[in-house]
């Protein structure tokens, strides 16, 4: 990776590039899009956001929220090799554009994206990345074969629990050796009754052994009892509403237990999907096979018998469960209640394991479907178009690909093709005879799928390849150049005659995905609010609806441009890291460097893929981060928004030289953009008209100087200027700015060059290699067979296996290499599936290690090599004594400052070194940390603050308990704002504090026909403005303005509160007053706020609310006519 440095013999490494800015997530999907999870579940985009926002970080964006997560969510992505599972990193909702994108497939298979959301395409041979509004009607659409889920029945038995949990009409039954009658037999059950545990006599309960569902569910979680354990205790369930304590008539049913009952449990909810009628309980149907598996199943899973009935059109089937059994459909399966027809889907409880899926479509195909004699095709019919599309995504688990489509308003689920048809036999089929018969006799019939089978590469480019005595082998070979698409099949022969073999014939041929082609596009009005997007590191892709949409970047391009160049195997992506080599830079900026007459002397260039502010947050190194670089991406139509100000703060405070990306130019009215290769700005710049140029010049300058003038504020005693790169005479007073297009790659190769022109000028002392290997730990992960391996980038010297490894951080540790990985070398879509061991690794670079005693190190800590166990023992000195020199502790008064890592609690003193530090120390915010900040005497001290740290909720409870300030962030420039903002809340809070004592100024309106009492006290209903509490005396709107008496009580919906405001209407109980003497239906009482109240309310007026303002003003004229002193 390093070479030898021309000048002076010394070795360079690569300098490390990192992107910060806009990092353009407006590639989303609609709310409604369904997304395959790993886990079997099909969920709405919305729904996934909504269920994991809570366990995530969040973090503001300009045009909505975005939240990282530790452990989110398993969905499917294209690794460039096949399908494969990943977790999702960050969930994204953001501010919804006016129109959407409707890309329909020929499959059926249709998604609403934002305009620019890239799809996975075939082009000129080979896959390309292309934005929904620029997709054509015959493009073709990367869809995958197959989505293998896990397989956990536990899983089932939870989400039973966890429903029976939230139903309110269940009565649970348990054994006689249920643990949780023992437990409770050694209780204080008054205790429990009283925390709110039951809501009925626990006597009762404990000597019936039954429970309400809910006072179930709260027990066993009082006791730590698991999801496993409260299920297997349950003996059966029945109905029980709370409306009526009489009239319970439904049968006690019990729950599914063994493997077979969760299966014959899907194939009944199946059938009622098909013909059932979930409010009566019933299966409406005429077949008598059907009958009697029904039947059958139901005792077997519930213990239920079932009566056979005439309805009016067909036999109706009703167990004895009643109400006990439609609840279990409703509130624990999730069927509809009303309008079955049109709103059914497939149960969660269903889609969680695959022999319940399997049998869930035998049953509803069974009731609903049929087999085509012309098309030899099975076909399953719904009024619902959620159970068909969520049909088609599910069927994919069995490797059976479908397609929907709407025939005379009723939504079809089609399976075609031999290989699909035999797959349906083997995993789904049927319990009819009739039916089975017909699908084995439609296999040998059923024809290649013009959908599925189909390849997008033509005849002509199937000749092209060359393949040599194609024709001897294949009879007719040459007439398939005429083909306007060649079949999979086909290709398949081709490569199995003779022996031809390349990746497209692998990508074309393979068994996990394939190419559909697009049927329609249309632009649509969005009417949500939001849309959603989900990042998936490494691929950047996910399954929705059917087909991979991809989330690009400006580093993703940059990443593709490379590959594109490439020579094969030279471009990697290193452990968080991508590689772009010399050769390649040269290749690319080609004519760039002939232009500016300069050649490329470094290795290279290593982007960190880390979004850019996380990459300063984790990667760093004492004095400041890893990275040598950085580009900050600005929107040319958006200009300079909160995140690029964000970017600009962490740059400037790290003293980091940048450059800048003005994106999206493409956008600018009039530009003509080449094709979707990169090109230079300054080769196509002359090809634009005047007008296009000009309405460049005014938007780009426009940027600059938004950016300049945020940038001064860093730079005050120096002038520091920006400008377009080519008009730049110095490069140390101005800073260069790009115009690119990320999504065609116009400019690319201005800045590519230019990251290399100043690395050159600038960093060649920075970039020299020391002997010693120096790194910081990306991420800690589990892998199978190695354990705790760390993934490490490498910004200096050389790292040996076998070589002492000495960790630092809050407890440094010395360790030894075991094994160090970097991925296989990949061909297109970046990922890190294989990876390959290495006996040295050279900076710069991403490595992964796999080490002993690696269970205390954290993300963000640095790492030093040693040959020998006396160089570690002196290096972990040296962190020891690096440690103990930067933490503080002291009993003065002061702030708590804790990180999680050295270089950030370094960064988080420089930050707060304008402020007293009582305690500034690594680890995370705990109830220590809260009872040290309470220790201060300064209100303003009470606080402790976090960079990149995470309490644990026992201390966010202690804190807010003690009204102690706690306060974290990822974005360290951040902590400072929000420092100084809480200070200033807290004097507002303390202000408001002082002018609790006194009485507010409140107006009281007596509603005519609310007297609830005349006297001793009088109570009235009121409607209030201002603000009013018990306690307060009142006078009345008369022409003596004299105490009328004192407010008792208020009360609003039969509850009694504290206070009442503007806009309240509330029953107050009056002392002193009689209705019909003192007051009357229809007066106007006020609180009677004292002459020296009135003055410091004018002091804090900034405190009170407009009704509040003008409710004193009143009180204040009204007490001058008789006081002209008054308030004054």
């Amino acid at each position: 990776m390093s070479e030898k440095n021309q000048q002076n013999g010394a070795r360079i490494r690569q300098p490390i590039v990192t992107v910060l800015g806009h990092v353009d997530h407006g590639k989303c999907v609609s709310p409604k899009t369904r997304i395959s999870l790993a886990d079997g579940r099909i969920l709405a985009s919305r729904e996934i956001f909504e269920q994991h926002q809570t366990n995530g970080v969040p973090k503001e964006l300009d045009d909505g929220i975005v939240f990282s997560l530790s452990d989110g969510p398993e969905v499917f992505t294209f690794d460039g090799t096949g399908v494969r599972k990943a977790k999702i990193t960050h969930i994204w909702k953001l501010k919804a554009p006016e129109n959407l994108v409707k890309i329909k497939l020929r499959s059926g298979h249709e998604i609403d994206t934002t305009p620019e959301h890239p799809f996975l395409i075939w082009s000129d041979g080979k896959l390309s990345y292309r934005g929904a509004d620029e997709i054509l009607a015959e493009d073709f659409v990367l869809v995958p074969k197959v989505t293998e889920t896990y397989h956990d029945r536990e899983r089932i038995k939870d989400y039973i629990m966890k429903r029976i949990g939230e139903s309110n009409d269940l009565i649970v039954f348990v054994g006689d050796d249920a643990i949780i009658l023992e437990k409770l037999r050694t209780s204080n059950l008054q205790s429990l009754r009283k925390r709110g545990i039951f809501s009925t006599d626990p006597y009762t309960s404990i000597s019936r052994k039954r429970f309400r569902s809910t006072d179930f569910a709260r027990i066993c979680s009082f006791f730590g009892i698991s999801a496993k354990d409260a299920y297997s205790m349950i003996k059966c369930i029945k109905n029980s509403s709370r409306k009526w304590r009489a009239g319970h008539t439904s049968n006690p049913m019990k729950l599914p237990s063994a493997d077979e009952d969760f299966q014959k449990l899907g194939y009944v909810l199946g059938c009622l999907a098909g013909d059932g009628y979930i409010n009566g309980g019933k299966l409406c149907n005429n077949d008598l096979e059907i009958h009697n598996i029904y039947i059958q199943y139901i005792h077997d899973v519930f213990g239920l018998s079932c009566k056979i009935k005439d309805g009016h059109t067909c036999k109706e089937i009703i167990t004895n469960g009643g109400m006990t059994f439609i609840k279990f459909l409703t509130d624990i399966c999730g069927l509809p209640k009303q309008n079955k027809s049109s709103s059914i889907s497939i149960p969660e409880i269903v889609l969680m394991d695959n022999s319940s899926l399997s049998l869930f479509l035998r049953g509803w195909f069974d009731t609903d479907g049929y087999i085509s004699h012309i098309n030899n095709t099975v076909e399953i019919t719904s009024k619902s178009e959620k159970i068909v599309r969520q049909a088609s995504l599910a069927l994919l688990r069995f490797g059976i690909m479908s397609a929907v489509f709407n025939k005379n308003g009723y939504w079809v689920v089609r399976i075609g093709n031999k290989t699909y048809l035999e797959r349906f036999f083997s995993s789904i089929n049927s319990n009819l005879k009739r039916k089975r018969d017909r699908i084995a006799d439609a296999v040998p019939k059923a024809t290649t799928s013009r959908i599925f089978d189909i390849t997008p590469m033509t005849g002509c480019e199937l000749e092209s390849l060359g393949i040599k005595n194609a024709d001897k082998h294949i009879p007719y070979f040459t007439r398939y150049k005429e083909y306007r698409h060649v079949s999979s099949g086909f290709l398949r022969q081709v490569a199995a005659a003779t022996g031809a073999r390349n990746h497209l014939f692998d990508l074309l041929c393979q068994d996990e995905v394939c190419f559909v082609k697009v049927s329609g596009k249309k632009t649509i009005k969005c009417h949500d609010e939001f849309v959603y997007d989900f990042t998936v590191p490494g691929t950047h892709n996910f399954v929705a609806e059917g087909c991979f949409v991809h989330n690009t970047t400006f580093l993703d391009k940059i990443r593709r441009t490379a590959i594109a160049e490439k020579e094969p195997g030279q471009i990697t992506q290193a452990i968080g890291t991508t590689e772009v080599p010399r050769n390649v830079i040269e290749k690319i900026c080609g004519p760039l460097l002939e232009k500016f007459n300069f050649s490329v002397s470094v290795p290279g260039l290593l982007f960190i893929d880390t979004p850019g502010h996380e990459a300063f947050i984790t990667l760093r190194k004492s004095g400041g981060s890893i990275a040598d670089l950085a580009i900050l991406v600005v929107d040319v139509i958006e200009g300079v928004k909160p995140q690029t100000s964000e970017s600009l703060d962490i740059l400037c405070g790290e003293k980091t030289p940048f450059i800048v990306a003005v994106n999206k130019i493409d956008r600018v009215q009039g530009w003509r953009s080449k094709s979707d290769e990169v090109y230079s700005f300054l080769e196509n710049l002359p090809e634009q008209s005047d007008t296009a140029q000009a309405a460049l010049e005014e938007k780009f300058y426009s940027v600059l100087r938004q950016i300049s003038d945020h940038v001064r504020r860093f730079h005050e005693k120096e002038f520091i200027d920006i400008d377009r790169f080519d008009r730049i005479h110095d490069f140390t007073k101005t800073i260069a700015a790009v115009p690119i297009s990320g999504r065609t790659g116009e400019g690319i190769p201005e800045i590519l060059a230019l990251l290399v022109g100043l690395s050159q000028q600038f960093l060649q002392g920075r970039l020299t290699l020391t002997s010693e290997a120096k790194g910081s730990i990306l991420e800690v992960k589990d892998m199978p067979g190695l354990g705790k391996t760390i993934d490490v980038i490498l910004y200096d010297g050389i790292l040996d296996k076998n070589d002492y490894l000495v960790i630092g951080g809050k407890l440094p540790v010395i360790t030894r290499i075991k094994a160090m990985f970097i991925p296989e070398p990949l061909r297109d879509i970046r990922t890190e599936k294989k990876f390959i061991a290495v006996e040295e690794c050279q900076a710069a670079c991403g490595v992964k290690i796999a080490a002993p005693n690696l269970e205390s190190v954290v993300s963000g800590s640095p790492i030093r090599s040693a040959k020998t166990s006396e160089a570690a023992e002196q290096i972990l000195a040296e962190f020891e004594q690096e440690k103990k020199e930067l933490e503080i502790t002291s009993e003065n008064e002061g702030l708590i400052l804790k990180s999680d890592t050295l270089g950030g609690l370094e960064a988080l003193i420089s930050i707060f070194k304008s402020h007293p530090i009582r305690e500034a120390t690594l680890g995370n915010i705990t109830k220590e940390s809260v009872i040290k900040a309470e220790a201060n005497n300064d209100p303003f001290h009470k606080i402790v603050i976090g960079f990149n740290t995470h309490s644990a909720e026992d201390t966010k409870l202690l804190a807010k308990d003690k009204r102690i300030g706690l306060m974290e962030s990822d974005v360290i420039y951040h902590l400072i704002e929000e420092y100084e903002k809480w200070v200033s809340d807290r004097k507002e809070e303390l202000k408001r504090k002082e002018i609790e004592a006194l009485t507010f100024p409140g107006k009281l309106m007596i509603m005519p026909g609310y007297v609830f009492r005349s006297n001793n006290p009088a109570i009235v209903g009121c409607e209030v403005h201002g603000a009013v509490k018990p306690g307060y005396r009142v006078f009345k709107a008369d022409e003596e303005f004299k105490q009328i008496g004192e407010i008792k009580q208020i009360q609003k919906e039969g509850e009694n509160i504290e206070s009442a405001k503007s806009g309240d209407r509330v029953a107050i109980s009056i002392a002193g007053p009689t209705v019909g003497r003192q007051i009357e239906e229809g007066d106007t009482l006020y609180t009677d706020v004292s002459s020296e109240d009135a003055i410091k309310f004018k002091k804090f007026e900034k405190l009170l609310t407009h009704d509040e303002k003008a409710v004193l003003q009143e009180i204040i004229e009204l007490k001058r006519k008789f006081d002209p002193r008054y308030g004054l």
